[in-house]
């Protein structure tokens, strides 16, 4: 929902207190982007329960564990409260609050943030629940890629690895032909009009950027200056046929940089593509930060698992210190169909052959039955960013690895004819 629009008032604070109220065994975590953030709705919860407790649920807090972010109550439930990507070990929950994650716009467009968003959420939160626990994250959507926007990809993926209800409640309702207002509202319609009526919320809409507008107020993120795909445009199967013949190339679109702490560069990407007639299946994304020595190392490993069958092609950088590359990882590759591919032109032109197969339903990605890959939400969040996003290497190798099942072979027979 958008911001000023009362949503910690609301889910940090007075929804803890009845909830505790009505579970006084159960334990609540709460985390923000800070933990002084998050501690001030702790401070405040444990005030309501202090006041109200006694005379609505008939429960007291432990005076001497009363600490404004850790605070107990007597039937053994409470409260502790942390900042995103801050520890808990050793401690669960039963009702896990994750309120507004991104602190502002400059975390919002950082992938590097983003990541250590989800990391913290995967490896540290999630597992701290409970059984029978459940999550309520409370957002203002500013990036298609954020926390919210990853365990929505995941949850439609693949329902088996999480379960989530969105409510999503946009500062003017919109046109319901996709998805009813959640409210009921008719078109046009302001969310709080005591505070911000219509004409209000149009002012504010008329002093940002379209792009922030939809972004923060109607929850609906994507890139400024719009994008070139869609993430939709990828549909997800199990499997691809069996018992039918199959080309494959893993291309590889190496990072011209070691990483260094605190940057946040380009990665580096090795897309597997398969083609069986007409259509094409994205079998897996290697997406990594190494060094030159350690990327020589993961492309000839990766080989010996593709099998001597799956084509290799390297991105093949100008000049002669490219081609120096590309000659010295001929030499561990021997026995595979390894070359190098120089670059020609910009990537929207390198881009297009997939893209145009993709939007007429020609490429499909695969996802193993037993599991959602992480890459896959993140190859798709690339894609709707497109080509505005901070980075495009996972697109750089995915269309390498198209256009040479797709056009490579097309290409040596016609100059043999």
């Amino acid at each position: 929902m958008p911001p000023r629009h009362g949503k910690s008032d609301l889910c940090s604070q007075y929804f803890p207190a009845w909830y505790l109220g009505r579970h006084p065994k159960h334990r609540v975590i709460l985390a923000s982007y800070e933990a002084a953030f998050a501690a001030s709705w702790g401070e405040k919860t444990r005030d309501i329960v202090s006041e109200f407790g006694p005379e609505v649920f008939g429960m007291d807090l432990i005076r001497r564990k009363s600490a404004m972010g850790n605070w107990r109550v007597r039937d053994g439930g409470g409260m502790l409260c942390t900042g995103v990507s801050g520890g808990f070990t050793g401690r669960g929950a039963d009702l896990l609050i994750i309120d507004d994650p991104v602190k502002n716009a400059d975390e919002a467009l950082s992938e590097t943030f983003r990541q250590r968003h989800w990391d913290w959420y995967a490896s540290t939160a999630r597992t701290r629940l409970e059984p029978g626990g459940v999550v309520m994250l409370i957002m203002t959507r500013w990036n298609q890629d954020d926390l919210a926007g990853r365990v929505l990809a995941r949850a439609k993926a693949d329902p088996r690895a999480e379960q989530w209800d969105e409510l999503r409640l946009p500062a003017i309702a919109e046109p319901t032909i996709e998805i009813p207002d959640a409210l009921g509202r008719s078109t046009g319609t302001a969310l709080w009009p005591w505070r911000y009526d219509r004409d209000a919320l149009l002012a504010i809409k008329a002093s940002t950027t379209e792009h922030w507008w939809n972004a923060l107020f109607q929850q609906r993120p994507s890139p400024p200056g719009g994008t070139i795909a869609k993430g939709i445009w990828f549909p997800i199967v199990r499997a691809i046929p069996a018992g039918v013949p199959v080309r494959r190339c893993r291309f590889w679109d190496c990072a011209g940089t070691e990483p260094k702490r605190g940057e946040d560069p380009d990665w580096t990407c090795g897309t597997r593509v398969a083609q069986i007639g007409p259509l094409y299946y994205i079998e897996d994304v290697i997406r990594v930060r190494l060094t030159a020595g350690e990327v020589d190392k993961l492309i000839k490993q990766t080989a010996t698992l593709d099998g001597p069958a799956c084509l290799i092609r390297e991105e093949q950088e100008p000049g002669s210190a490219g081609l120096a590359v590309i000659e010295a990882r001929k030499g561990g590759l021997a026995g595979y169909d390894y070359r190098g591919v120089p670059s020609h032109g910009a990537k929207e032109t390198r881009w297009s052959p997939m893209l145009v197969q993709a939007e007429v339903g020609n490429i499909k990605i695969v996802a193993p039955a037993e599991g959602m890959p992480d890459w896959i939400p993140m190859f798709l969040a690339e894609v709707n960013e497109a080509p505005y996003g901070a980075h495009d290497d996972q697109l750089d190798a995915s269309a390498g690895a198209f256009n040479t099942v797709a056009l490579e072979r097309r290409i040596i027979h016609s100059a043999t004819w």
